[in-house]
């Protein structure tokens, strides 16, 4: 059970909570409140049916005999029913487990479901909940695709975000035919959605979903890549589940970066986290292309490497910090200007 404790005088809702309209505090600031009717039969629902029953009965001029009081001013009774399509959109989004609640309880309500890396396959899955049997869980996720056919079924847009992980594999279990599905070619060391995040990306794809609602846009069922681009865009290329299994984990596929991971600008090869200078580039027996060159791209993490003082070893080519004196893969001195690149 959680608590808090919030004093009287900073809780605006305590007094006329109690005091009703003999509240003083209101009465000194100037507020105007009016009475709504809520039946008491709505708190005795079910989360599905009090959703699909409050828009209509805001938008009722008369519930059990009394007017709602936000509906007796003309000018918010018409922006209400004006704009009540946008007002009761509704997107359920989640990750990991709880993209998998938004698929399963989003199916009959929602006008938009994002989920990012949600489980799918409960009997696979390392995160699961708790179930009698494995033949629940195998109905626990039937009822999630059942749930995406019937939010596709009523045009519902129902966009699914994963990296090329386990969690690929659960996206792959689910029926495709009716889900918008985007496939980042990268292996995260973190929650997916919360790298999504720290890569200035979750928010506009949050946006995308929430406009492509409110502009009431169809929802295309297609397998795509996702590509991050520099400066925050994702780019999305159409695929065929064949050419992604290829792309991925065919013979000819390439080793997937992780965050913080970085594209030679010389070279193009990729590098891991702990390189300052490409393995790949050399002269004369030293690294010579650093991370720092023009045209090196760098996969996001949500840090700032390399900073002002950070450096790298040109003898063995390991990423360093500002507090590092020694090169701790050859033990090369910071300040050996001949052997050591420091970023300025």
């Amino acid at each position: 059970m959680y608590r808090e404790y919030v004093q009287s005088d900073a809780n605006w809702s305590d007094a006329i909570s109690r005091l009703g309209r003999d509240d003083p505090w209101h009465k000194k600031h100037g507020f105007a409140f009016a009475p709504l009717c809520v039946p008491l039969e709505v708190f005795q629902m079910d989360l599905h049916t009090m959703l699909k029953f409050v828009p209509h009965a805001i938008l009722d001029q008369d519930c059990m005999g009394v007017s709602h009081g936000i509906l007796n001013f003309p000018p918010i009774a018409a922006l209400v029913r004006r704009y009540a399509h946008v007002i009761f959109a509704l997107t359920s989004v989640g990750a990991s487990m709880g993209g998998f609640g938004a698929l399963l309880h989003g199916g009959d309500l929602a006008g938009s479901i994002l989920a990012f890396s949600p489980q799918a396959n409960l009997l696979e899955a390392s995160l699961r909940p708790t179930a009698a049997s494995p033949e629940a869980l195998r109905q626990m996720s039937e009822n999630m695709f059942a749930s995406i056919r019937a939010a596709s079924k009523r045009g519902a847009r129902v966009e699914v975000h994963c990296a090329a992980d386990e969690h690929f594999l659960h996206a792959m279990s689910m029926p495709l035919e009716h889900v918008s599905l985007v496939v980042h070619t990268l292996l995260p060391r973190k929650p997916f959605a919360r790298l999504l995040d720290k890569a200035q990306q979750l928010l506009p794809i949050f946006g995308d979903a929430v406009y492509r609602l409110l502009r009431d846009q169809p929802a295309p069922a297609m397998i795509r890549v996702g590509c991050w681009q520099r400066g925050g865009d994702l780019k999305r290329y159409v695929a065929e589940k064949g050419q992604l299994l290829s792309l991925l984990f065919g013979p000819a596929s390439a080793e997937l970066p992780r965050p913080a991971d970085w594209f030679c600008g010389t070279c193009f090869r990729r590098n891991m986290t702990s390189h300052f200078l490409c393995w790949n580039c050399k002269d004369g027996g030293e690294f010579t292309s650093p991370i720092t060159q023009a045209g090196a791209a760098r996969i996001p993490d949500g840090s700032c490497y390399p900073r002002a003082g950070d450096w790298g070893c040109r003898r063995c080519g390991t990423a360093m910090c500002a507090y590092q004196w020694n090169c701790t893969g050859c033990g090369v001195s910071k300040w050996n200007p001949d052997r050591a690149l420091v970023v300025t």
